[in-house]
Parts: structure tokens; C-alpha cells; sequence
């Protein structure tokens, strides 16, 4: 090994704990899982019951839902469970975004309030 190579991994080495620009990432940073956001189809006066923390890795997620037109689709988001209610038939666009909290405890320092977001289409008909 010459002494530029041997600098070069000393000086990468030292430098690996430290993350891009001197910020070390948090152990689990926000970022969508691999399970699908599916497009639903729900009857008139039916919910589906959906865990929204499947849709998303990260520590200390905070959530919030929203649809597009709430005369088809009303949204009831408790924690990290989100039930979603045919109201009349028709199509809706829902979305769940995933927000870190500002202060994220394994790093204060770091950039914090990333946030992600997971849409589907929301079918609503009659029953039957």
C-alpha cells in the first residue's frame, strides 16, 4: 500500500462516524417501506381499517391523512391505525404522510421535520 493510499483510508476511516458533512444520520431515518399503499374499493357506509405504520420506517412518526373529496371518502386516522369510510360512490385520492418529530432523540443535532407521503385511489360503490 503506498503512503497516499494509506492516507486516503485513514483520513475515510476517521471521517466514516461522521456522515455526510459532519451529520451523523439517525439509526432509522424516515423513508417509505416496501409494502404497497393498494388502491381500494369500498362499499357505501363500509370501512377498511388500514396500519399506516406499515407504509413507513422511521422512529417517532407522527401521521396525518387526507382525501381529496370527503363526499365519497371520509378519513379517521387514531394513532397509527386509519379507517376509511365509503360515504357515496365515487372516487377519491387519500394520501398519509409520515412526519419526524423536531428534537428526534438519537439525533438532536441532524436535520429534523422530513417527512413522506403514500397515496391510493379510493373507489367507493354500492353496496351489493
Amino acid at each position: 500500500m503506498t503512503r497516499l493510499s494509506a492516507l486516503l483510508l485513514a483520513a475515510c476511516l476517521a471521517g466514516c462516524d461522521e456522515g455526510v458533512n459532519g451529520v451523523t444520520p439517525p439509526a432509522n431515518p424516515l423513508r417509505p417501506s416496501s409494502v404497497e399503499f393498494p388502491d381500494l374499493r369500498v362499499e357505501v357506509g363500509q370501512s377498511v381499517l388500514l396500519e399506516v405504520d406499515a407504509l413507513f420506517h422511521g422512529d417517532h412518526l407522527r401521521y396525518t391523512a387526507a382525501s381529496s373529496d370527503t363526499t365519497v371518502a371520509t378519513l379517521e386516522l387514531q394513532s397509527d391505525q386509519l379507517a376509511i369510510k365509503g360515504v357515496t360512490p365515487g372516487t377519491a385520492e387519500v394520501s398519509v404522510t409520515a412526519t419526524e418529530p423536531a428534537g428526534h432523540p438519537r439525533q438532536p443535532e441532524g436535520p429534523q421535520g422530513r417527512s413522506a407521503t403514500r397515496n391510493a385511489t379510493v373507489t367507493v360503490v354500492e353496496p351489493g
